[in-house]
């Protein structure tokens, strides 16, 4: 499913909305597609709502939350959706992608579930790491009767996801996973990393939130829009006219 957040504001949302159910659905590797909404703006909600229902996507309006602060938020809308949703409708697997991250090739992300009981992107604080919330998947059967929390503990410097460290994540011998790769860089040559960043997992994109100068943030959608461009295009569906007067070559 789809992870909802505030990162960068509502109407980017209804830009990222449009693009990820496009081409996310394209890869059909989900047998169960979802896109929680947890926008703080009605109207836009509606928006996304629409876009929802025109790629065919389930769509899930949220409780209101309590808290503004993007990954804050993030986090207690997952919990939202583990607790009433996922838990009780016991899947043989789920995962959460971010709604600002893309694939640009076909791919498995639960592949991997195959020999393990979750995988996505890893990230580090000192000795303790977690599964990034934005791009990670869980056998079910292997956590269902965990207490997990995918919001934050700042108190041992652990971001969106890192609420899991204690309940999951720290049994597991980190050498013994395999994770997805991550490899940050600059939309552009010219600028640093940190400046302007895109982050690749493989064959997946991310845009970063709001990450990097707010002054480069226009130009690198706009960078990130002529990367998806044409694969929004073969993600497109197409349609086959019947000539009856054709007989072959």
């Amino acid at each position: 499913m789809s992870t909802p957040s505030r990162i960068g504001g509502d109407s980017d949302r209804y830009f990222m909305a449009r693009r990820h159910s496009a081409i996310v659905l394209s890869m059909r590797f989900m047998s169960v597609a979802l896109r929680p909404d947890n926008s703080s703006d009605r109207a836009m909600a509606a928006k996304i709502a629409t876009v929802a229902e025109q790629e065919r996507v389930r769509y899930l309006r949220l409780p209101a939350n309590p808290w503004s602060q993007a990954s804050r938020s993030h986090g207690i809308a997952l919990n939202w959706l583990w607790r009433n949703l996922i838990r009780p409708g016991e899947p043989e697997a789920f995962g959460f992608l971010d709604h600002d991250l893309f694939p640009l090739a076909p791919d498995d992300p639960f592949a991997p579930l195959s020999s393990q009981d979750f995988f996505g992107v890893v990230r580090t604080a000192g000795p303790r790491w977690f599964l990034w919330a934005g791009f990670c998947m869980f056998r079910f059967d292997s956590v269902k009767h965990k207490p997990l929390d995918f919001g934050q503990d700042w108190f041992a410097g652990l971001d969106t996801g890192g609420g899991n460290w204690g309940v999951l994540y720290r049994h597991l011998d980190r050498d013994s996973l395999t994770a997805a790769p991550a490899v940050s860089c600059p939309y552009k040559p010219g600028i640093d990393a940190n400046e302007g960043p895109l982050q690749w997992f493989a064959s997946w994109v991310h845009e970063v939130g709001q990450m990097g100068r707010p002054e480069l943030q226009a130009d690198r959608r706009r960078a990130l829009a002529r990367i998806l461009a044409p694969h929004l295009t073969a993600a497109q569906p197409r349609t086959v006219v019947f000539n009856p007067d054709f007989r072959g070559p």
